[in-house]
């Protein structure tokens, strides 16, 4: 019952991450007519307001959520496998983990009414391990998508799930990081992940990890050694899962935009040890010739410290704001060289060829 779900038996840097095919598909075959965007899915709700001793409302929280959690188990030509999803569209539309559906010949979904409904893959995207199925069903309980640039570290989190494929579960915790990377066995790079304590199972791939609001603002995809660690978790952040849900529910691969820069985090110390004016920011290692970086006269030395009006952190936040944005996107850009001299102009976000 629990074969083939969150953990697939494979470590990379002391990760147990969710096994993902290194292929990649998408496929047309709903059996239903879907229609969901993201961007409108962010509908406003009533907060769910704490507990009289002032802490997180789990109860209040599942209540909300929990209508709109799914089981999913799938045969694949090895057996059989199990995992999570959660309804984002009242028309059928599913979003939970690629590798929970990757290879699957048939895929089962137990509604939260016990009903138990064939699923068809409308599209995965093994970069990013999302995936969009759907059911013949309208009128669904949906889940509303929250805002994950908003949480810190210690925000509270719930995790809802399949785990261990006993059914229905929920675990409690907190946001222990944010923007995190997880190496993935295919070689891609998970971008600005959330790290919660809340226990995530095997089965648990696929689900949601639901803030205090009740909103959903990861998609929960693997876990730590344990043999290493204990309660270290990581969802995928729901604000770079948007787009790709967009896209795989319009039949679109998934494109990763791209700058076409290597960088560095710009500290103090780098800083003084490269004689930069800038003392924050991500530090231009390499340009490759051609790209929308090259085009706008970007250079090695120089350092980028703004995107769209935000201040650039270093790199990995420069990684994770281009990721954010559609290939084909112009935004602001801000940088400076080691003399000093600031640079503002648009740059257009080219397609990633590495992905």
């Amino acid at each position: 019952a629990i074969s083939g779900a969150l953990v697939g038996a494979l470590v990379t840097g002391g990760l147990f991450v969710a096994f993902r095919d290194n292929s990649s598909k998408s496929s047309d075959n709903a059996t239903t007519n879907v229609s969901f965007s993201s961007t409108n899915h962010n509908t406003a709700i009533a907060p769910i307001p704490p507990t009289k001793s002032g802490g997180m409302d789990v109860h209040a929280i599942v209540d909300r959520v929990e209508p709109a959690v799914v089981l999913i188990k799938v045969e694949t030509l090895s057996g059989t496998a199990g995992g999570t999803g959660v309804i984002v569209g009242a028309n059928g539309v599913i979003v939970t983990n690629a590798h929970v559906v990757n290879g699957a010949q048939s895929i089962k979904v137990t509604l939260s009414s016990g009903d138990v409904v064939d699923a068809n893959v409308k599209g995965t995207d093994v970069t990013h391990d999302l995936a969009v199925i759907t059911v013949h069903r309208s009128g669904l309980p949906t889940a509303t998508l929250g805002d994950s640039d908003l949480l810190s570290a210690g925000d509270p989190v719930v995790a809802l799930g399949n785990a261990l494929g006993l059914g229905p579960s929920v675990t409690q915790g907190i946001i222990s990081a944010v923007d995190r990377e997880v190496d993935e066995p295919n070689g891609k790079i998970l971008v600005g992940a959330l790290q919660t304590d809340a226990a995530i199972n095997p089965g648990n791939s696929g689900g949601p990890l639901v803030s205090a609001r009740g909103e959903v603002i990861g998609i929960n995809t693997a876990i730590a050694s344990p043999q290493e660690s204990n309660n270290v978790g990581f969802a995928i952040s729901i604000s770079s899962a948007k787009p790709i849900i967009d896209a795989l529910v319009a039949g679109r691969t998934p494109v990763d935009a791209y700058l076409g820069v290597i960088t560095d985090d710009v500290t103090p110390s780098f800083a003084q040890s490269h004689g930069l004016k800038a003392v924050g920011g991500a530090y231009v290692n390499s340009v490759a010739s051609g790209s929308p970086a090259h085009e706008i006269g970007l250079a090695v030395g120089d350092v980028v410290i703004k995107l769209d009006g935000v201040v650039v952190q270093g790199r990995d936040q420069l990684r994770r704001l281009i990721r954010r944005r559609p290939a084909g996107t112009s935004v602001a850009i801000e940088f400076v060289n080691k003399n000093g001299t600031h640079t503002s102009t648009t740059v257009r976000l080219g397609e990633n060829p590495n992905r």
